[in-house]
């Protein structure tokens, strides 16, 4: 996926009946690893486009996970309806991937 959001291809995914918001489409902006306080984290930046609803878990905004995260990338700049997640979480999450190159 690193690869892909590197290539600009359009990537996307989607939560099913059982996920913390059902059945929505997610689109997926970057995935890069990240040394957070010493450790590599691969991590998957998201957007929201209906911009609410909001990811609760580690590395959410406002937990001390974000503000390491922020402190590792200090020119992060989220508009509304992103967030950040770490890999292994996204692939807890979305049951689907899609993606689109030219």
């Amino acid at each position: 996926m690193k690869d892909w959001t590197a290539k600009e291809y359009l990537i996307f995914t989607g939560t099913d009946n059982y996920s913390w918001v059902q059945n929505h489409p997610y689109a997926v902006l970057e995935a890069k690893e990240v040394k957070v306080s010493g450790t590599t984290r691969k991590m998957v930046k998201m957007r929201n486009p209906w911009g609410s609803s909001k990811w609760a878990g580690a590395f959410a905004a406002g937990t001390a996970d974000f503000k390491k995260l922020q402190a590792a990338l200090p020119n992060m700049k989220l508009e509304n309806g992103m967030f950040w997640m770490e890999f292994k979480d996204f692939l807890r999450q979305y049951t689907n991937v899609y993606m689109a190159f030219s």
